[in-house]
């Protein structure tokens, strides 16, 4: 995945974390969260769960290695 997506997926995370309304280990909750706050890119990315690995990655460990 291209650098510029990682960048703009984890701001799109840090939005929805921030917010506080969200279990950030729901996976579906942070779907609808993100859509709620227009983070569009988030949501369409979650919505493959080929990605549900390295969103938890990120979510542990902050990168997405």
């Amino acid at each position: 995945m291209d650098i510029i997506l990682y960048d703009l997926l984890a701001d799109e995370i840090r939005s929805v974390r921030d917010n506080g309304r969200t279990d950030m280990s729901d996976i579906r909750a942070v779907m609808r969260s993100a859509d709620e706050l227009e983070l569009y890119h988030l949501a369409v990315w979650l919505d493959d769960k080929e990605n549900h690995k390295a969103y938890m990655n990120f979510m542990i460990t902050g990168r997405w290695d």
